[in-house]
């Protein structure tokens, strides 16, 4: 398995945006990589596959291919959710994908840097 680190994309099984049931997902690991710790929580926000036209301001678009033949490894269109935060610990991972870009990264650590300072 790939090093677990910032940008990393990851699959977990996380609760949908309400709640109410969990689904398998990707996610991209905003937690700094040197405090990625075993068996220690980090941070994640869930990736989307569906999302509205005009894209909401807590959402940033991932590159794809539906071969995967970018950074990402996404094979449809997605985008991070950098309002839907989640805590997982490493033994949640199911699968291991593609990295975030670093204009990408930036924005959705901007993104959720400005949410946890609005709460």
């Amino acid at each position: 398995m790939p090093k677990l680190e910032q940008g990393r994309i990851v699959w977990v099984e996380l609760p949908s945006s309400d709640g109410t049931q969990k689904k398998r997902r990707p996610a991209v690991i905003i937690t700094a990589t040197a405090e990625i710790a075993a068996g220690k929580p980090f941070a994640v926000v869930a990736v989307s596959t569906k999302f509205p036209d005009p894209l909401p301001a807590d959402h940033v678009v991932l590159p794809w291919h539906r071969d995967g033949k970018v950074r990402t490894q996404l094979r449809k269109p997605a985008a991070a959710v950098c309002s839907w935060l989640c805590k997982i610990t490493e033994s949640d991972v199911l699968q291991t994908g593609g990295v975030v870009p670093p204009t990408e990264m930036i924005e959705i650590m901007r993104i959720v840097q400005q949410k946890v300072a609005e709460s």
